[in-house]
């Protein structure tokens, strides 16, 4: 049967982590046994994939566009609807070797599932994708004179200047590479929307 590939070999290439490559690869076993994985199956997969890495195929957008496209009413209900979804990617562990066997190679499997299990954690708290385009389209708006009767009579805006935490998590993961982009702004308020610049920049790739 004709294996579902996202590049999965590039994206495990570009990872300097082999515990990833093995753990992923190992979840979506599908994607190494050749079975064809449908629908939001492969999508979850490529999901967790795409997002643990900076760099990525074009085969990721639809994977990521249709993650962040689930949203509840409340964050809490947000975070619990993504992380089910990712755990839609199979669990299935039987890959032909035993326990002993992989610890006999380094591989840890109980280890191994602390790590996938605190992954998905992370990728579920994200607010929304940090890359610098998303970055650039979060704005702020503040008051910048307030008139009579507590009425704001001219307001300010600003791109969000702050990394949100769950990316800075995210980064920091032990099974990531993942270089953030740069804020190169000075927190300066506009008064019109459609003065504000990029002032997140992507990361160069060495």
């Amino acid at each position: 049967m004709k294996k579902n590939t996202i590049a999965l070999a590039s994206l495990l290439a570009i990872s300097s982590t082999a515990l990833l490559a093995f753990s992923i690869a190992n979840k979506a076993h599908a994607y190494t046994v050749g079975e064809e994985l449908t629908g939001d199956t492969k999508l979850a997969c490529e999901a967790l994939l795409c997002l643990a890495t900076g760099t990525r195929p074009s085969e990721c957008n639809s994977a990521i566009k249709r993650y962040f496209s689930i949203r509840m009413k409340k964050p809490h209900d947000t975070f619990k609807a993504r992380l089910n979804f990712l755990k839609l990617c199979p669990s299935d562990s039987d890959n032909g070797m035993t326990k002993e066997q992989l610890a006999q190679i380094g591989i840890d499997l109980d280890d191994q599932k602390e790590g996938m299990d605190s992954l998905s954690n992370s990728i579920a708290s994200l607010p929304y994708d940090c890359t610098a385009e998303t970055l650039n389209q979060q704005i702020q708006e503040t008051c910048l004179i307030l008139g009579d009767h507590g009425k704001c009579d001219e307001y300010g805006y600003r791109i969000n200047p702050e990394m949100p935490k769950a990316c800075k998590d995210l980064a920091n993961h032990r099974w990531t590479v993942i270089k953030l982009p740069t804020y190169v702004g000075d927190r300066e308020w506009f008064r019109y929307k459609g003065s504000l610049a990029p002032v997140w920049v992507s990361p160069k790739e060495e």
